[in-house]
């Protein structure tokens, strides 16, 4: 299995159909603007994996560092395509990013999940590879008022 990394809007492009699975609000041209300027401004990394020359699995990560935390790698999309899942894509791409944050010398890998039924199968993938669950994650829209 081949992890890619995708570096190029042709590339962004060839990934986006995946990550529109997990973030379905996306249009392409904003996954690319906002990809560019995530790995720009922020280092964003968007790995990916192929079948038949289809992107079936991808994730996007970022070196970061809190207070609380310290330095750590935070994982903002993982996501394998539904047609492909049960294939170890998922497994693939998370401990490639684990592995990128020891050789990093960071001190953990983070991540939000979402909370409604639909994610359930991925709280249990992070449960079975070791992460574990330490906080909630609060938000307040300031959009809608």
């Amino acid at each position: 299995m081949t992890i890619h990394t995708a570096k190029t809007p042709d590339q962004f492009r060839h990934v986006y159909p995946v990550i529109r699975e997990l973030r379905p609000h996306l249009t392409e041209q904003r996954f690319i603007e906002q990809v560019e300027r995530q790995a720009r401004e922020h280092g964003y990394i968007l790995i990916y994996i192929e079948e038949s020359g289809r992107a079936v699995a991808a994730a996007g990560y970022r070196p970061t560092e809190m207070l609380h935390w310290s330095k750590v790698l935070y994982i903002d999309d993982l996501v394998t395509a539904e047609s492909a899942r049960g294939r170890g894509y998922a497994d693939h791409l998370f401990k490639y990013i684990e592995q990128q944050a020891r050789e990093r010398g960071l001190a953990a890998v983070h991540l939000d999940s979402g909370t409604h039924s639909g994610r359930w199968d991925a709280h249990r993938f992070y449960l079975k590879h070791g992460m574990n669950i330490t906080s909630y994650h609060f938000v307040k829209d300031l959009k809608s008022k």
